[in-house]
């Protein structure tokens, strides 16, 4: 058996080509895909594939081949059988290893018979039915491995592959074997000597960390490496690489498009970066540094940052005698700032250490909310807190001292105020999640506690901010800030909840829609439809998540977001084939169950369940307690339930069937003794003989003991049928067994659950008769059935209306007792029906007629005929 993989982009063509008429395709089997044409295939392929759009390659076509030997002595439709099964044993072993998942996706099975060997094509959709890609790498390999698997689980014919490939490996390729002048020997060579070099960088080029590493790695090769330099006309410089080995050189991107000279400068940047010590510097600046995101900083930590370094400046510029002074941190001015300013080892713009005393605040936020009445503006606040000029120095240096105190215990209290709401916010936050888990232990324990504790040091924070006309002015702007976050917060939650309300009614409409159709679903693009004229529009562009859109609202999801099941579910078009997948399943599990209860091969639900096994299935329970069918090979299962075989209850047909079947069989048994002739196995025997030849069931029972005086007794048990053409026949030889002397005959009386110990001897025998109706001038076929279906149901006839050859006609089917129902009123009213109404018509033998009593049929019946072909 062999098996290679193609990679292809496109399943309308592969599609078309293994339906082609002239390959005499034959779908054997398939998965989540339908075979009527390769159009519906193609589509079913690709509605799956959108769940990875940007897949290339998504079709994995593997055609797969038998020897010719495995094919001997086999009919075509076993070879077919043989190239199924080993196709699914090779999807097995393919997913055994996890390497991949082909049973998890669509695939589908066609033979060709366009070549002498047999062979078929498995086509897989990479793209599995959990919206995964089903990975490609070293598929090749795998596909040879599970070949050899399954040639040993089957004994397929197998090749020495060892031997073949040890040849390639030591000796000369077959190229060079073939080649027959010096210019195709130096070809053939060349290509030897590439494949040997892309074999040796495939093995060390992503563990390398420079060209120089990179040419003592392929020395014990014997491969030289070449490295070349260009400058560029834009004063760039591009590197060229070449390799060596022996007469021949190659260019990198002669032995492949990963080993040029760019590709390898990027693989070896990237072994740098998956180095770990060479991680640990890096890391290690960026912890000291605080930027483990840089450009994602939380403002309020920059802001303490920039206050440090203004300090810090400050500090510097004092005299000596100030600086011990860690009382009293100095603001700072661009008047008495240098341009550039280093501190701690960064450098610090004035303009920017400057900015927060520009019209903004301490904390960086621009000032939009007017201030109270009482509050002077902020410009006075800074007119009155600048030092006059005609101070003395001391004076003015103690000003700026404390100048800078309350402006700098202000900023702090401002900060204080807005890292205790944002912590208050995660509080209440986290107190909400508690109460909707049912943590009321941490509710209690934030709300009374934590919550009331972060409040209590906001108010202390304003109540600092509030000692200085700046802080009041600055307090207010962050109340009107509050105050907008908290509005700005109610619109976006509830416009939230609004969208997720729609997005519940949108899981609802694909849910319904999907699993709960009016009628069953024939295509993905009938669901789409289905959906589209509930206000709903799906957006399916290629490269792009797919989405559905509220043509009211005009709102757009993903289908993650809204699909039924939530986002743990399989996605949307992953359930849609998996539906029509089940409802296919249905349908011909639906069908099978047809067949069984047509041919009424049953007498008991345990038999029924006996039939399905033949067939491929098993009954067992269900996760939710019901019944379900279960299929061996496909593994799926559909619930009795949802069953209805000719649009009615299972079990109710099934019962129906039992009892119908129960009441046309009649069991017995017959004792014989030895007579003077013939012993008692030899009498039992005749009568096995003819009971048999006249269509009855026989079962040869076990001797029991002898009874004193009697002799050894033979027993066997018989079953017939109460209708039917050999149903005289069989009478009249159960009649004869009674008669015999030293025989015994006893039959059921009671019903199909009677037990043998209380069968009474067999008196009388079983009759049957056909009574066509038709219409008469006054009356229906129906109307003048019904009297007499009641009276001869009330005798205890066994009356059942089957089909008519012609529309309007009313056929019956009679069977009696002659001795166990009331003989006389059947017998009036078949006489009756077949003498005295016109237009009727009473097929009958004329052994069950003389055993009945019936009438004997005049020269002529009023003109009518009166049939008597099971007897006559």
């Amino acid at each position: 058996m062999t098996a290679y993989a193609i990679p292809n982009d496109s399943f309308r063509a592969v599609s078309f080509y293994i339906c082609r008429e002239s390959k005499d395709a034959l779908v054997l089997a398939a998965e989540g895909v339908r075979t009527n044409d390769a159009q519906h295939m193609a589509e079913d392929f690709t509605f799956q594939r959108q769940l990875q759009p940007g897949l290339g390659m998504a079709v994995l076509h593997i055609p797969l081949s038998l020897s010719t030997a495995d094919a001997e002595n086999r009919r075509p439709e076993e070879v077919s059988q043989l190239l199924e099964k080993a196709a699914r044993l090779f999807m097995k072993e393919l997913e055994k290893e996890k390497r991949v998942g082909p049973l998890q996706t669509q695939w589908v099975l066609v033979q060709h018979f366009d070549k002498p060997h047999p062979h078929a094509h498995l086509v897989l959709n990479r793209v599995d039915n959990r919206g995964s890609i089903i990975p490609d790498a070293f598929i090749g390999q795998y596909c040879r491995e599970a070949c050899q698997r399954v040639e040993q689980q089957l004994g397929l014919f197998s090749a020495e592959e060892q031997g073949r490939a040890q040849a390639r490996r030591d000796g000369q390729t077959n190229r060079q074997v073939a080649a027959a002048t010096p210019r195709e020997k130096r070809i053939a060579d060349r290509q030897r000597a590439r494949h040997t070099v892309a074999n040796a960088l495939v093995a060390v080029a992503d563990k390398t960390g420079g060209f120089a590493e990179l040419a003592a790695k392929l020395a014990p090769h014997n491969i030289r490496q070449v490295v070349s330099e260009h400058r560029q006309a834009d004063g760039t410089t591009r590197f060229g690489v070449c390799f060596e080995l022996g007469a021949h050189r190659f260019k990198g991107g002669e032995v492949g498009k990963d080993f040029t000279a760019p590709r390898l400068l990027e693989k070896f940047a990237q072994h740098q970066v998956d180095v770990p010590v060479r991680q640990a510097p890096a890391l290690a600046i960026d912890e000291v540094l605080g930027r483990h995101e840089v450009g994602k900083r939380n403002p309020l930590p920059a802001e303490s940052e920039r206050a440090a370094q203004q300090r810090a400046v400050s500090v510097a510029l004092l005299p000596q005698e100030v600086q011990g002074n860690k009382q009293f941190p100095v603001p700072v001015s661009a008047s008495v700032l240098p341009p550039a300013v280093v501190v701690a080892g960064l450098p610090v713009d004035s303009k920017e250490v400057s900015e927060p005393t520009a019209g903004r605040s301490p904390l960086g936020r621009v000032v939009t909310a007017e201030p109270p009445a009482d509050v002077p503006p902020v410009e006075a606040v800074a007119q009155q807190s600048r030092p006059a000029a005609d101070l003395p120095e001391e004076t003015r240096q103690a000003e700026q001292l404390r100048n800078a105190a309350a402006e700098q215990a202000t900023a702090d209290a401002l900060e204080g105020v807005e890292r205790e709401r944002a912590r208050l916010a995660t509080l209440v936050q986290e107190a909400d999640q508690a109460e909707r888990a049912g943590a009321y232990t941490r509710v209690a324990e934030l709300s009374y506690g934590v919550i009331q504790e972060v409040e209590q040091r906001i108010a202390a924070h304003e109540e600092q901010a509030n000692a200085t006309p700046a802080g009041r002015v600055l307090l207010a702007e962050v109340h009107a800030q509050e105050q907008e976050r908290l509005r700005l917060a109610a619109q976006v939650e509830a416009a939230e909840q609004d969208r997720q309300q729609l997005q519940e009614q949108i899981r609802e409409v694909l849910t319904r829609t999907l699993y709960a159709p009016e009628t069953p679903l024939l295509s993905t693009q009938e669901y789409q439809n289905r959906v589209r004229k509930q206000g709903y529009q799906f957006i399916l562009v290629t490269g792009q998540p797919h989405r559905i859109k509220h043509e009211a609202s005009g709102e757009i999801f993903t289908l993650a977001e809204v699909q039924p099941g939530g986002s743990a579910a399989l996605p949307l078009p992953a359930q849609v084939t998996e539906v029509l997948a089940q409802q296919a399943y249905a349908a011909k599990t639906l069908k099978m169950l047809e067949g069984l209860l047509v041919a009424q091969d049953f007498t008991t639900r345990a038999a029924f369940n006996a039939q399905l096994q033949p067939q491929g299935y098993s009954a067992a329970l269900g996760a939710d307690g019901g019944m379900h069918l279960r299929h061996k090979d496909s593994e799926r299962t559909v619930p009795v339930a949802g069953l209805k075989p000719f649009g009615r209850d299972l079990a109710e047909q099934v019962d129906e069937v039992v009892a119908t079947r129960q009441a046309s069989l009649i069991h017995g048994r017959i004792g014989v003794y030895a007579s003077a002739t013939h012993s008692a196995a030899e009498r039992l025997e005749h009568i096995r003989k003819d009971l048999v030849a006249a269509g009855v069931t026989i079962e040869v029972l076990e001797s029991p003991a002898p009874r004193p005086g009697l002799g050894p007794l033979a027993v066997l048990a018989y079953t017939h049928e109460t209708s039917g053409t050999q149903l005289d026949a069989v009478n009249n030889l159960i009649a004869r067994v009674r008669s015999s002397p030293d025989a015994h005959v006893m039959e059921q009386s009671e019903g199909f659950g009677q037990p043998p110990t209380a069968w009474p001897s067999r008196g009388g025998q079983f009759g049957q008769a056909t009574v066509v109706i038709g219409d008469s001038k006054t009356r229906s076929a129906a109307e003048r059935a019904a009297p007499a279906v009641a009276g001869l149901r009330d005798a205890g006839a066994v009356v059942r209306e089957v089909a008519g050859e012609q529309p309007g006609q009313v056929v019956l089917t009679v069977h009696y007792h002659t001795q166990r129902h009331k003989l006389s009123s059947i017998t009036q009213t078949l006489d009756d029906l077949a003498y005295r109404s016109p237009g009727i018509t009473v097929d009958e033998s004329v052994a069950a007629r003389t055993a009945r009593g019936g009438e004997e049929p005049p020269a002529k019946s009023l003109g009518k005929s009166v049939g008597y072909g099971l007897g006559d």
